[in-house]
Order: structure tokens, then C-alpha cells, then sequence
């Protein structure tokens, strides 16, 4: 039977020893489990639904939360390392290198392409299903992300030069992300590894907006 990699270092063991600037995951397996904090307690709430993920955007960009934005970029970041090394030796027990996309539908994992998968595809994402502690795990990665990138785009809007950006361009931008960011909620796994469709769309659309306006 595949067993997961469970002896990997805590979310408060990684914030913890982020604060401190430290950054080797060796290190941070030899710590002792901290209590919780308000801030993660406030993140791991906020997960369960996306009416309480967008209250927490505006208040950590309104300054009406101990959560900051850092915390939230920390979280997203320990989770995808977890779920990225879990996931990177599931597949090795198939023998797999890659996989069609796929994300969380109808209370299971299941692949987004229009293409039948193989037999050892089907089997993988079988084991995820079965696997309830890295589906949990991958779920929250899933809302973290879609939450990072909320926050972030809320970040961004406030720099657009007022002089060149009205409101309504601002407001699109921010919607488009929304958009985007909650569309592309599903994972990847290629040759450059595996990661979260929609990281980085917030900084991504941002860019364009600003390339557009230039051009």
C-alpha cells in the first residue's frame, strides 16, 4: 500500500521560524510544535467559505486584522511545499512524471481535460481521493492560493498611478482577477513541477494592465 509522507515540519514550526529568518526546512523539523496563533487560527477559519476568505482580503488590506499579507503569502507558500513534495513522490509510484490538470469538483479530485487518462492517471488521482489528509491539505492549498492572490491584487490596485488609471479601470482589474483567480483554482503538473494554475495571476494581469496603458 502507498503510503504519503507524513513526517514533514508543521505550519506553525515554518511561520515561526520565518519570523525568526530562518529559512531551512531541516531546522524547522527539529523545533518543538508552537501554540497556535490568532493570525493562522483567523487564515484556517477563513478557508471554509469564500464569503469569509473576501471579508479577511479586506480586512488585511484595510489594516483590520492581526493577519497580514506576509502571513498569508508564508501560509500559501508552506502548503505548496507540502503538497508539492507529497504529491511529486505519489507519482513516482505510478510511475508518473506529469498529469492533465485537475482540481476539487463534486467533493472529489478529478482531471479538467477533455482527454481520457491512462490507467496509472486514474489510479493517481484515485489515491488522492482515498487519501484524506492530503486531500484536506490540498484543498486548503487550493483556498490559500485563491486567498493570496486576493489579497495581493488588493495590494497592487492601490499603486496604480491615479493620474493615468480612473476607477473603473481599477475596479475591472480587480474583477478580472477575481475572475481569474478563482477560475484557474485547480493544480498542475508538468516538467517545471507542480503548481497552482492561478499563482501569480494577480501580479501577472497588473502588468499587463500597465503595459496596455503604456502602449
Amino acid at each position: 500500500m502507498i503510503q504519503s509522507n507524513i513526517n514533514r515540519p508543521t505550519l506553525l514550526q515554518y511561520i515561526d521560524n520565518y519570523r525568526n529568518g530562518k529559512n531551512d526546512l531541516d531546522d524547522i523539523v527539529q523545533k518543538s510544535k508552537s501554540n497556535p496563533t490568532n493570525d493562522i487560527s483567523s487564515v484556517n477559519t477563513s478557508l471554509s467559505s469564500l464569503k469569509s476568505m473576501e471579508e479577511l482580503v479586506a480586512q488585511v488590506t484595510e489594516g483590520k486584522t492581526n493577519v497580514s499579507a506576509t502571513t498569508i503569502s508564508n501560509m500559501t507558500e508552506f502548503y505548496m511545499k507540502q503538497v508539492s513534495g507529497e504529491l511529486n513522490d505519489t507519482l513516482k509510484n505510478y510511475d508518473l512524471a506529469t498529469m492533465p490538470d485537475f482540481a476539487f469538483k463534486d467533493g472529489m479530485w478529478q482531471s479538467t481535460a477533455s482527454e481520457e487518462l491512462t490507467e496509472k492517471q486514474s489510479q493517481f488521482l484515485d489515491y488522492l481521493n482515498r487519501d484524506a489528509r492530503l486531500s484536506t491539505t490540498m484543498q486548503q492549498t487550493l483556498k490559500l492560493s485563491e486567498l493570496n492572490e486576493l489579497t495581493h491584487s488588493q495590494q497592487l490596485a492601490a499603486t496604480f498611478d491615479k493620474k493615468s488609471f480612473n476607477d473603473d479601470e481599477i475596479k475591472d482589474y480587480l474583477l478580472s482577477t477575481r475572475t481569474d483567480t478563482l477560475n484557474l483554482s485547480y493544480f498542475t503538473i508538468s516538467d517545471s513541477g507542480v503548481k497552482v494554475a492561478n499563482a501569480g495571476i494577480a501580479q501577472y494581469g497588473f502588468d499587463a494592465v500597465n503595459k496596455a496603458k503604456q502602449s
